[in-house]
């Protein structure tokens, strides 16, 4: 979200909001501000680390904006309780891994609960980088891939598509909790490898077959995603669909348009008939944020 803050230039602040980010936490956003002079990071402790409460979280940003917060922020607003608890969610890890592995497998049961109602669920991602939209992830039939498709190509701003999902028959319960679980292990594997690009690349499993999208910025990263993928215990096959992007980086403008059209796109799938149903993972290229929404 952009906010002004009434610069003598006039130019804006933009606030990343991470609360709901999973991949590799923070580096996104880190980056993000790492190469900006007007974007802010801010998490809250009220999700994953449970303490909504206390009303604490934190923000990461240039010396300058930081400087100014500090100078206008009340004093004392944050109690000694609230401080010892958040440093102690901070370096309770394990805890964060088991949240994460819980809403993971839940994910996973109540997408086969829907389906045996006779709601479908299959896993759509979107990811938008200077109008250009890729779609990746599974559905069940072609006639779906090709809805979704046509969905995206039709929404105002879009420059192209770029449609990755993959076709691929449902699986029972059993296999989607090891997909899961095979999903956790390669986002692990990427974050280890530092080269990886891990913080913008989308991994998906149908099957212990794996699916990597999203957008590099060379083929060596492409590749090397590849390599950390197949060493995986547990991948039968891999997917690279990921694009490498041959121009320059976007802006922090360009960033936020493309955020915009994200959700543009998902709220067309979710608008049509036929894509409706689908769990949409929405996804811009930085990652600041990730909406999932269930069947």
């Amino acid at each position: 979200m952009a906010i002004d803050m009434g610069t003598p230039t006039g130019t804006p602040i933009y606030a990343a909001d991470a609360g709901y980010v999973r991949r590799n936490d923070d580096e996104a956003g880190i980056e993000l501000v790492g190469s900006s002079e007007n974007v802010v990071m801010m998490r809250t402790f009220s999700k994953i680390h449970g303490l909504g409460g206390l009303r604490i979280g934190w923000g990461y940003g240039p010396a300058e904006i930081i400087g100014v917060l500090n100078r206008i922020r009340g004093p004392f607003n944050l109690s000694v309780v609230a401080l010892d608890a958040a440093e102690a969610a901070m370096r309770d890890r394990d805890h964060v891994a088991r949240c994460r592995a819980e809403n993971a497998r839940m994910r996973g049961w109540l997408a086969e609960a829907l389906a045996e109602k006779g709601v479908p669920s299959s896993d759509v991602n979107v990811e938008v980088y200077k109008g250009v939209v890729l779609l990746s992830g599974f559905v069940k039939t072609q006639a779906e891939k090709d809805a979704a498709g046509k969905v995206a190509k039709n929404v105002k701003d879009v420059v192209s598509v770029r449609n990755e999902i993959a076709v691929h028959p449902a699986t029972s319960m059993g296999t989607k909790l090891d997909d899961t679980v095979l999903v956790s292990k390669v986002k692990a594997a990427l974050v280890d490898a530092k080269d990886g690009k891990s913080g913008q690349i989308n991994v998906e499993a149908r099957g212990g077959i794996v699916q990597l999208g999203g957008f590099v910025d060379n083929a060596q990263q492409k590749a090397q995603a590849t390599k950390v993928a197949r060493s995986v215990t547990g991948v039968k096959e891999v997917r690279n669909d990921l694009l490498v992007s041959t121009k320059p980086h976007a802006t922090t403008g360009q960033d936020v348009d493309d955020s915009v059209l994200t959700n543009s796109v998902k709220a067309k799938l979710m608008d049509d008939s036929t894509t409706t149903a689908y769990a949409h993972n929405v996804l811009s290229l930085i990652h600041i944020s990730e909406h999932t929404r269930p069947s």
